[in-house]
């Protein structure tokens, strides 16, 4: 697997865009349009119900910090690195907690490098990889609906909404990256309009939120609402449906062999999210598969 520049600016200028937008920073939805980061917010909260927590379209483009990948030793994976150390655990910084840190001229040590990932193993990865599975439903049922017609796009020029033709959206590959930051480039609809290079590395601020030359992507509210009704059925459906309980454990021991040490949230996130009005079902799976105080496995522990 190899990291090029493109995928490393796509993972900053995604975490930078939800920052912003929860910041109030970005577009406002309207009586008639929604941002369409909004709207995949709202489908999700109606096709996941209570396994939504908000921050997974977020996560979905944070760097997977894992010895055996490349890195980025000044780009996103270094933002990313330096901020679970500083959160999680402090005293391996190389410098006081708190104080200026340039991961250009101050680059992240060997020792900070591997208390990051091992912090990423232990909090992050889990729920990490579940939001990517998660956003990945998103963006395949809206776009889905876009190509159908049955969601209703639009771009905003100097106040104005322009309906963007279904067909704008008939061609996955060259239209997923949309989805990052809502917007597209209207000159050309297949083609991805991203900074330079040498425009990135030029700027000394944080760059502007909307790409010049493109626009803002929004979803008319009608047709928004009407999705997410039928979300809420098909996931209503889905939660009356008999739970299998042989099934879930078997997905408990794949998932601790996939990630051993991953938490109890994380277990729970991804039960809720394979098997939908489950409840508390998967609490009761890793009480009864997990050693009390010890190390967690997939097998029950007699007392």
């Amino acid at each position: 697997m190899e990291l090029d520049w493109l995928t490393d600016l796509k993972r900053a200028r995604s975490r930078l865009f939800w920052h912003r937008l929860h910041q109030g920073l970005l577009p406002l939805d309207t009586g008639s349009h929604v941002l369409l980061a909004n709207a995949m917010l709202q489908s999700g909260a109606a096709m996941f119900g209570d396994a939504w927590h908000g921050d997974e379209l977020y996560r979905a483009h944070l760097p997977i910090l894992m010895p055996q990948l490349p890195k980025w030793a000044d780009g996103a994976d270094a933002d990313y690195a330096l901020e679970l150390v500083t959160i999680f655990r402090p005293e391996a910084l190389a410098v006081e907690p708190g104080a200026p840190r340039d991961k250009y001229s101050n680059p992240l040590t060997p020792d900070e490098w591997k208390a990051a990932e091992e912090l990423y193993e232990i909090h992050e990865k889990g729920r990490n990889l579940i939001s990517i599975k998660m956003a990945h439903t998103i963006r395949r049922t809206m776009m889905r609906a876009l190509i159908d017609g049955i969601l209703v796009s639009a771009t905003r020029d100097r106040g104005e909404y322009r309906e963007i033709p279904a067909r704008h959206w008939n061609d996955e590959p060259a239209t997923v990256w949309r989805f990052i930051e809502s917007q597209m480039y209207p000159a050309d609809p297949w083609k991805e309009n991203w900074p330079t290079a040498l425009e990135e590395w030029a700027r000394y601020e944080a760059p502007p939120a909307l790409v010049p030359g493109n626009d803002w992507i929004f979803v008319t509210r009608g047709s928004l609402d009407a999705l997410k009704r039928e979300l809420s059925r098909t996931s209503r459906r889905s939660e009356t449906k008999p739970f299998p309980e042989a099934e879930m454990k078997r997905l408990f021991k794949a998932f601790m062999e996939a990630n051993p040490m991953a938490s109890r949230e994380a277990w729970v996130e991804e039960a809720k999210r394979a098997f939908p009005g489950s409840g508390n079902a998967g609490r009761d799976v890793w009480k009864e598969n997990t050693p009390i105080g010890g190390r967690k496995s997939g097998r029950k522990t007699r007392h």
